[in-house]
């Protein structure tokens, strides 16, 4: 299978190196950091840098003015709760780094790795997901 491309809302840029990684969610209600207005995505991302903090944030691009629609948070791990129509729209964004170790790296213009590697950095390669599966299961026996 081919690299796919990113669609509008997952891009990325460098000089704002975050993709999207939820969308059509509801607003945070806990592990919030900060919650602010702006007019556009990147005024929050560049909040997001600025916060040394901050490992994500979820932004809405159609909101009532003084109304936030930027949440900065510490987690990735969120589960995103039920809310009514009204309240959904926000896009949650996580960071994009370079490569790890030996991995080929995340292509900001590509939202799949290339064949054989995986993570959100395309580090780990099919190789060492096997080998650590089979660590997995022995330790289990």
């Amino acid at each position: 299978m081919e690299q796919g491309y990113c669609m509008p809302m997952d891009h990325t840029s460098v000089a704002i190196p975050f993709r999207s990684l939820y969308g059509d969610v509801c607003p945070l209600i806990k592990d919030i950091l900060s919650e602010a207005t702006y007019d556009f995505q990147n005024h929050c991302g560049m909040n997001c840098l600025q916060n040394p903090f901050c490992a994500g944030y979820n932004f809405k691009k159609k909101h009532q003015k003084k109304t936030p629609n930027c949440q900065l948070t510490h987690t990735l791990d969120h589960n995103f709760h039920d809310c009514n129509a009204d309240d959904k729209g926000w896009v949650f964004y996580h960071p994009v780094a370079p490569a790890k170790k030996d991995g080929p790296g995340s292509d900001p213009y590509r939202c799949e790795c290339p064949k054989g590697y995986g993570g959100d950095l395309c580090q780990t390669d099919e190789l060492l997901k096997k080998k650590i599966a089979a660590q997995d299961k022995d330790e289990i026996k």
